[in-house]
C-alpha cells in the first residue's frame, strides 16, 4: 500500500514541476524568439500583473501572445529625470528599484549625495515615482514605474549613485530590485549585512569583503556566487533558476532553497552547518574538508554529494522510491550520523575523491 501511495506522489509531483518548466519554457522561448533580454522582456506588455515597484496596466490579447503596439513608447522624445539629496552619514541604507543600476562611488566628503538618474518617454503613460527620505536612522530611497497602455519598444536606462565617504561603513544595505541584470551593482567597501532581492534577472555577487549575514532571492532567473571572504550566514533562495556557490573562504551557517532548477555548490572550507533544500532539480555539493554538518532534501532529481578522501562522516538517508550509493558509511539512526540526505524521486550518490 506503501508503494502505491508512494508511486501517485511521485507521479503527482512529476505533473507540478511539469506545470512549472511549460511555463518557464514559454517564458524563455517568447525571450529567444525576440532576442530579449531580461530587463527588456519585463518591461515590455507581456507582463500584465503587478511586480515589485512596477504597475503595468494594458490592454492586450492574449492569442497568439500579440500586444497592442499601437501606442510604442519610442514615438514619444526621451527625457532626462535627474534629481539630487544631500544626508548625514546613516549607516542603513534600503533602496527599492526597478531597473535602475545602483553605484557606490567612495570620495573625500562628510556626507551621503544620492543622485537618481532616468530615462523616460515623454509621456504620462509612463511614469516613474523617485523618492529619497530619511526614514528613523535609516535613508530609504524608491523608484516606482507605472505603465498605462503603452508599449514598451525600448530600454530607458537609469541609475540611482549614492556618494558617500571615503572611509564609510555600512552596516545593513538592503535592496529589492524588479529586475536585476549582470553589471547592476556596485556595493561600498565596508559592509556588515546584504540582502537583496529581485524578481527575475541575473545576480552575480564576487564577495571581496567579510560579512555578518548575506542573503539572496530571486524568484526567476540565476544566482552565482563567489566569497573570497567569510561569511557568518549566508542565505540563498529562488523559486525558478539556477543556484550556484563558491565558497573560497569559511561560511558558518549556510542556507539554500530553491523550488525548480539546480543547484551547485562548492566549498573550500566546510561550513559549521548547512542546510539545503530542492522541490524539482538536481543538486551537486563539492566539499573541500570534511564535513561538519549536512541537511539536504530534494523532492525530485539527483542528489551528488562529492567528500575529501579523508572525511570519516557518516550518512543517514531517508528515501522513498530511490536508492543510495555511497562511499561512505550509511547508518540507519538519524542521530549517528552527520550527514542526512533524502531524495523522494531520483538518486543520491556520495563520492570520496581519491587521496593524492
Amino acid at each position: 500500500m506503501k508503494n502505491s501511495f508512494d508511486t501517485i506522489m511521485g507521479k503527482a509531483l512529476l505533473a507540478s514541476v511539469a506545470i512549472i518548466a511549460l511555463a518557464a519554457l514559454i517564458i524563455i522561448s517568447y525571450m529567444d524568439k525576440h532576442n530579449l533580454s531580461f530587463k527588456e522582456f519585463f518591461n515590455s506588455n507581456i507582463v500584465v500583473s503587478r511586480l515589485d515597484n512596477i504597475t503595468m496596466n494594458m490592454d492586450f490579447d492574449l492569442d497568439g501572445l500579440n500586444f497592442d503596439n499601437k501606442n510604442p513608447s519610442s514615438r514619444f522624445n526621451t527625457k532626462q529625470i535627474h534629481e539630487e539629496k544631500t544626508f548625514d552619514i546613516l549607516d542603513r541604507i534600503k533602496i527599492l528599484a526597478t531597473t535602475e543600476t545602483i553605484l557606490f562611488v567612495h570620495e573625500d566628503r562628510d556626507d551621503i549625495k544620492v543622485i537618481f538618474d532616468r530615462e523616460v518617454p515623454d509621456t504620462p503613460k509612463y511614469r516613474v515615482d523617485y523618492k529619497a527620505t530619511q526614514v528613523n536612522q535609516e535613508i530609504h530611497i524608491s523608484s516606482k514605474l507605472t505603465l498605462k497602455n503603452v508599449f514598451t519598444d525600448r530600454t530607458y536606462n537609469g541609475s540611482i549613485t549614492l556618494y558617500v565617504p571615503e572611509d564609510y561603513h555600512c552596516d545593513t544595505l538592503i535592496i529589492e530590485k524588479t529586475i536585476f541584470e549582470l553589471g547592476d551593482l556596485t556595493l561600498p567597501n565596508h559592509l556588515d549585512n546584504l540582502s537583496i532581492s529581485s524578481n527575475v534577472g541575473e545576480l552575480k555577487i564576487d564577495l571581496l569583503q567579510p560579512l555578518d549575514q548575506l542573503t539572496l532571492s530571486i524568484n526567476a532567473g540565476n544566482i552565482n556566487v563567489k566569497t573570497e571572504e567569510s561569511v557568518n550566514q549566508l542565505d540563498l533562495s529562488i523559486n525558478t533558476g539556477t543556484l550556484r556557490l563558491h565558497a573560497l573562504e569559511e561560511v558558518q551557517n549556510f542556507k539554500a532553497s530553491n523550488n525548480f532548477g539546480d543547484l551547485d555548490f562548492v566549498f573550500s572550507r566546510s561550513p559549521i552547518d548547512a542546510t539545503i533544500t530542492s522541490n524539482a532539480g538536481d543538486i551537486r555539493l563539492e566539499f573541500m574538508e570534511p564535513i561538519h554538518q549536512l541537511d539536504a532534501k530534494v523532492n525530485i532529481g539527483s542528489l551528488d554529494l562529492i567528500l575529501p578522501f579523508d572525511d570519516e562522516s557518516k550518512v543517514y538517508s531517508n528515501t522513498k522510491l530511490t536508492e543510495i550509493s555511497s562511499d561512505i558509511p550509511v547508518v540507519s539512526n538519524r542521530p549517528e550520523a552527520n550527514i542526512f540526505l533524502s531524495v523522494d524521486v531520483g538518486s543520491i550518490r556520495v563520492n570520496k575523491k581519491s587521496s593524492y
